[in-house]
């Protein structure tokens, strides 16, 4: 909902995972494996992800969901994106999932 108000660009990272799937190659026969074996797919491969979709796009503001979802997970976006463009911030929202269902009707 924020990206429709705000005009920002918003890059849901399940989504682009099923995307990069579709068209097939190394990287979408990767995250299939991982899909099929119940795993996660790798930060790296995540924001190598996200750097496709934000590379080259100057003054756009992105509103990443599903991503980081974990310390380490920030380690890599910092190690590959920190000098690619400006981190305003990281929102963690946890809600009980009735509580986002009623939220959301």
């Amino acid at each position: 909902m924020a990206a429709k108000h705000k005009n920002y660009v918003h890059l849901n990272v399940g989504v682009l995972l099923k995307e990069k799937m579709s068209k097939g190659g190394s990287l979408a026969d990767e995250i299939k494996s991982c899909f099929a074996l119940g795993k996660l797919v790798s930060s790296e491969l995540v924001v190598q992800l996200l750097k496709e979709h934000i590379k080259g796009k100057v003054g756009t503001t992105f509103l990443v969901d599903g991503f980081p979802k974990s310390s380490e997970n920030l380690d890599v976006w910092n190690k590959h994106m920190l000098y690619e463009c400006n981190t305003l911030c990281l929102l963690l929202l946890e809600c009980e999932q009735d509580v986002m269902f009623q939220r959301l009707q």
